[in-house]
């Protein structure tokens, strides 16, 4: 699930598997643009090694930006539009 803000996009973890924060990051994307958030550039709640049930991730959201994804190595876990 994902929520937006003139300020930021926060995306929560509502079920299934736990991931290791360290593995993920956010593209936040538009048609000219794309910044990418890593563990140590987004505000993890709670503050733990984990993105788990109940957990949520915070990046900077900018006007323009339409694509969000959360990412691992392998895998999309989340790809969504911001509107």
């Amino acid at each position: 699930m994902m929520a937006s803000t003139t300020d930021n996009v926060t995306l929560y973890h509502k079920g299934s598997d736990w991931v290791r924060a360290a593995d993920l990051e956010v593209i936040v994307s538009n048609a000219t643009a794309t910044r990418k958030y890593r563990s140590d550039m987004f505000v993890l709640s709670p503050e733990k090694q984990v993105f788990d049930l109940g957990s949520s991730i915070v990046v900077p959201y900018q006007p323009g930006d339409r694509q969000v994804r959360l990412v691992m190595p392998r895998a999309v876990l989340f790809s969504g539009e911001v509107r």
